[in-house]
């Protein structure tokens, strides 16, 4: 049975919401990796959501520190507390599209 259908607190064309999905205890970790966050192309971004008594609230958004247009951040997996998001295009080392993983603790 559906419980709940989660949607982009900032709806909009080609984001990939839901690309990636992972979850973790009472909350929910969803990939755009196509969103525009401040405006740049494809920096990717993933959103929070958390239970809150019967309902899935969105809680915050995530981005990378240092992110670029075509990033494509927001690929997800989780361990405990523990979120990983990729960016499989993020340049870094002066190398175009290498790539790379963010670590972030979840409160």
């Amino acid at each position: 049975v559906e419980a709940k259908k989660l949607i982009s607190p900032t709806v909009m064309g080609s984001q990939q919401f839901g690309s990636s999905v992972t979850a973790w205890h009472k909350g929910i970790v969803v990939g755009a990796p196509t969103d525009a966050p401040l405006g740049l192309s494809s920096a990717g971004c993933a959103y929070q959501f958390k239970c809150l008594g019967e309902d899935w609230c969105f809680i915050d958004p995530v981005t990378s520190h240092d992110a670029a247009a075509g990033d494509e951040f927001g690929e997800v997996a989780m361990h405990g507390y523990i979120s990983v998001y990729g960016a499989r295009h993020a340049d870094h080392s002066e190398c175009t599209n290498a790539g790379a993983a963010y670590v972030v603790l979840l409160p």
